[in-house]
């Protein structure tokens, strides 16, 4: 006669340094948990469980009766890496009416994907506002200005459901009045 038991999560796949929740359920009354910690519930949630390393991960429940039979469940779960941007060179300084350079996006995971919104200082004007490719083109920017003025484009990767820290690219447009 088996005990009855399953594990679920509330993610099947979480990202590095990201918590989440683990629920068991039974159908007898006491179980024992990987820590050895004992509740005599139906349903238990052992709190946030935090996995810090990428990687496939298995959590494994055995539930022993009053008898002595036991009865295992596992839950699968991948936890993935957040992507973080590499590139090294985040200034740019142009004057008014001359173009940027190309801003290739690289990151340390293959295929990341890439979102980015521009905000701009008062009088600058040409800039490409926003886009979601691994590329900030080429533009021409013109400062109506008698003083600098910055483009600062904020740039935010994605890999597998996971988000890395946004990075700020910052171009300063000088003026020529």
């Amino acid at each position: 006669m088996g005990v009855g038991q399953t594990v679920t999560s509330s993610k099947i796949s979480v990202c590095d340094f990201e918590n989440f929740t683990l629920t068991i359920s039974h159908t007898q009354r006491i179980y024992f948990f990987i820590d050895n910690s004992i509740d005599n519930g139906v349903t238990w949630t052992p709190g946030n469980i935090f996995y810090g390393t990428p990687g496939m991960y298995e959590v494994t429940l055995e539930v022993t009766n009053d008898c002595g039979v036991s009865d295992v469940a596992t839950q699968t779960f991948e936890v993935f890496e957040k992507p973080v941007i590499t590139n090294t060179d985040l200034t740019q300084e142009i004057c008014s009416n001359q173009s940027t350079s190309l801003i290739n996006l690289t990151s340390n995971i293959a295929n990341t994907t890439y979102s980015w919104s521009a905000a701009a200082s008062p009088g600058i004007t040409g800039f490409i506002e926003n886009g979601d490719s691994n590329l900030i083109p080429s533009q021409t920017l013109i400062n109506s200005q008698n003083t600098s003025g910055v483009v600062t484009y904020t740039v935010i990767p994605s890999n597998n459901g996971c988000v890395g820290v946004a990075v700020e690219f910052v171009i300063t447009v000088n003026s020529t009045a």
